[in-house]
């Protein structure tokens, strides 16, 4: 899609945003809680719930434009695919569009189409295919992402021409929005936290120490051994919490996955999709390009 050069070096972190809903990400410190519920609360907003929560969102909001004084290149932001179309996020991005059309109006201004989340994919796809574009587009999830790959704008020489300073930005969260031979496609932008809350009764129960309470901590076993806090980690706790009707946990060679009393782990906000690749990331489709494969 087209970019205008000159602006970049302040809204390239508006291009994309991918949410977290991929499973390349590594779960967040945790908080406890004593509800009966073990669940993480995810980045990704590409979800059913996501969807309708947007459906009351207004086509557009008014916003300023060149009729107001700004002089310079408009420059369209358009906002739906993924999250940012409740009204509370509006708010925000509106606040930040008016900061920048202050301070850059004389030469470019922003200005924000917002649709709602239903059928934003439909709107996008016919701007696509009758040439009206848009600038930017975000934030994004993995599934509006390659639900127009190809359409975005490799920003490698744009990043290297305005000289944008990356150093902020996790390596990995770079890398997670290069497409492949597309390119750097996205620079991360509010990219949402994750959140995992987790029972202490039923970790206790079960002996398990609990998971870390800060970024970039290990998990400590109650034997002392360290270990990465990875979603390999959670996924050996949540196995242990699986527990049957005859009291084995996934771990046990006894565990009868078809009578099970208590699961482990559960992921709120998330598609089926999201939540079969939760514990590595895999495809539904074999080598043939047509068959589904399943793994249980």
């Amino acid at each position: 899609m087209r970019k205008l050069p000159f602006i970049f070096s302040v809204l390239m972190v508006l291009s994309m945003l991918l949410a977290a809903c991929g499973p390349a990400a590594t779960p967040t410190p945790a908080a406890s809680t004593d509800d009966t519920a073990t669940e993480a609360a995810p980045a990704a907003t590409d979800t059913p719930e996501a969807a309708a929560a947007d459906d009351a969102t207004p086509t557009s909001v008014p916003l300023p434009t060149a009729a107001t004084g700004f002089t310079g290149t408009k420059v369209t932001w358009f906002i739906g695919l993924g999250a940012g179309g409740n009204p509370e996020e509006v708010a925000r991005e509106t606040a930040f569009v008016n900061k920048f059309n202050a301070k850059y109006g004389d030469k470019y201004y922003l200005v924000m189409q917002v649709v709602a989340n239903a059928t934003a994919v439909d709107v996008l796809k016919t701007q696509v295919a009758s040439g009206d574009v848009p600038d930017i587009v975000g934030p994004v999830g993995v599934k509006g992402m390659f639900q127009f790959e190809g359409a975005w704008l490799d920003l490698t020489d744009q990043i290297a021409k305005n000289k944008t300073d990356l150093s902020d930005f996790d390596p990995a969260l770079i890398d997670f929005y290069k497409m492949g031979p597309q390119g750097q496609i996205g620079l991360p932008f509010a990219i949402y936290p994750n959140a995992l809350w987790y029972n202490k009764a039923l970790f206790d129960e079960a002996g398990l120490a609990y998971p870390p309470h800060k970024f970039g901590e290990p998990y400590i076993a109650k034997d002392g051994t360290s270990s990465p806090w990875t979603f390999d980690e959670l996924q050996k706790l949540a196995m242990v919490l699986t527990v049957d009707k005859q009291g084995n946990d996934a771990t046990s060679p006894d565990f009868d996955n078809a009578n099970i009393a208590q699961w482990g782990y559960d992921s709120s906000w998330m598609d089926i999709r999201g939540q079969w690749n939760s514990m590595g990331a895999s495809t539904f489709v074999a080598d043939d390009g047509k068959t589904a494969v399943i793994t249980p």
